[in-house]
């Protein structure tokens, strides 16, 4: 079971590469917006850090949604 979740997770990352080089060399060129977040757990307690409130949004329910996923594989 841990060998699939290695599996995942590396895919994941590749894939997340790919994609940024996609969107560096097909992209638009010009002036764009560009937004970013990160997140986390204190304890219990989600936090982050962004660019713009929506962001920031996003950042603290995708949070959330890990932490309940992490209870839930914890039961």
């Amino acid at each position: 079971m841990s060998n699939f979740f290695f599996l995942l997770g590396l895919a994941f990352v590749i894939i997340g590469i790919v994609i940024i080089a996609a969107v560096a060399f097909l992209g638009k060129s010009g002036e764009t917006k560009t937004e970013a977040g990160v997140g986390g757990f204190i304890g219990i307690i989600p936090f982050g850090f962004a660019t713009s409130k929506g962001m920031l949004y996003l950042v603290v329910a995708l949070s959330v949604v890990m932490a309940a996923v992490f209870l839930i594989m914890g039961l």
